[in-house]
């Protein structure tokens, strides 16, 4: 089953995270998944 999870992070983090979405047609929250899915790949 899914969890959702809420995340705060800094201007500059949220600036970066719309310019991804924006550039690839994709809404913040699926840029933020992909990240995190690729950050617990490359750590593990």
């Amino acid at each position: 089953m899914p969890r959702q999870y809420s995340v705060v992070c800094d201007d500059e983090i949220g600036d970066r995270v719309e310019s991804l979405a924006r550039e690839y047609e994709l809404t913040e929250q699926e840029v933020l998944r992909q990240l995190i899915q690729q950050g617990l790949e490359d750590s593990g």
